[in-house]
């Protein structure tokens, strides 16, 4: 039976579940009275009444941190520097720190798109330039030659 629903993800969690089974985060801590999980933001725990931990470990909440800033410059790198943005996003979906991975297969997908037409525009414009430029060619007769005017 699913009441839950993982803030990462969307998928559904189970009573018992201490972590997403879609994305593996984590999305409660144990109960130091009677070992159940108790979801993060409950104030208590909902068998035994015992107080909640108010936030996850400290070590989870690092690990996020990294994944977070790994995500942001695989995004970021996916726009600017497209095959520096593949790289980054192949490396995060590789890495077992990042729980919610469907931002990385974002970035990787725009990265390829990009770094694809980057590579046409490039084999289509360099030979024109090179050409352009070893027989003294004005720029403005380049560009002109370029887009057919």
């Amino acid at each position: 039976m699913y009441q839950r629903i993982c803030s990462e993800c969307g998928c559904g969690l189970s009573d018992t579940a201490a972590v997403c089974p879609g994305c593996g985060a984590p999305v409660g801590a144990f109960c130091t009275e009677c070992g159940r999980i108790v979801p993060f933001g409950a104030a208590a725990c909902l068998n035994c009444g015992a107080p909640a931990l108010t936030a996850p470990p400290v070590q989870a909440a690092e690990q996020d941190s990294a994944g977070r800033l790994l995500v942001t410059l695989a995004l970021v790198f996916a726009f600017f520097l497209p095959p520096v943005g593949l790289v980054i996003s192949i490396v995060g979906l590789k890495s077992k720190q990042i729980h919610s991975k469907r931002r990385l297969v974002v970035s990787l997908v725009i990265s390829v798109i990009l770094t694809a037409a980057l590579t046409v525009f490039l084999s289509i414009f360099l030979p024109k330039a090179i050409n352009a430029y070893s027989t003294g060619k004005r720029i403005s007769d380049f560009f002109k030659g370029l887009f057919g005017a």
